[in-house]
């Protein structure tokens, strides 16, 4: 779930990954391979290798005042049109990834601050079985 903007989700039961964008009422889904977010999907299960998957370089912040850790800069050993590269902050003490940077190949940037997550937490009763309200366009791809 996204908190903005508020309604779009992302839900997959490891078969089909579905996107919800809620200003649209659009429902994209597609199978997890043919997903250009596939790798994101490959960690999320466990799957995924970094070093297999990018070329990765470790940022110097000795420079910066506003890190505390490590950056990581990974870019994807092959083209993928979903982003350029990605810029991971890193908790020295738990290596935990808190922020991620997504830049495209326009140099645009989209951030994400991770807080709050729990490894092996139960989700919420009916959280895979996500209906999209009525008059919702359905795309398959």
């Amino acid at each position: 779930r996204y908190l903005e903007p508020k309604g779009d989700r992302v839900i997959s039961d490891g078969k089909l990954v579905r996107f919800y964008d809620a200003s649209a009422r659009r429902l994209y889904e597609t199978k997890p391979t043919r997903s250009p977010h596939a790798w994101v999907l490959s960690f999320l299960r466990g799957k995924g290798r970094l070093g297999e998957s990018f070329v990765l370089r470790l940022l110097d912040t000795s420079r910066r005042d506003d890190v505390a850790g490590y950056v990581l800069e990974a870019v994807p050993r092959q083209h993928t049109a979903a982003f350029a590269k990605l810029v991971l902050f890193v908790d020295a003490k738990t290596f935990a990834v808190h922020r991620l940077l997504f830049v495209d190949a326009a140099g645009n940037t989209n951030r994400f601050e991770l807080s709050g997550e729990k490894l092996d937490a139960k989700l919420p009763k009916g959280e895979l079985g996500f209906r999209p309200p009525p008059g919702t366009e359905i795309v398959e791809s």
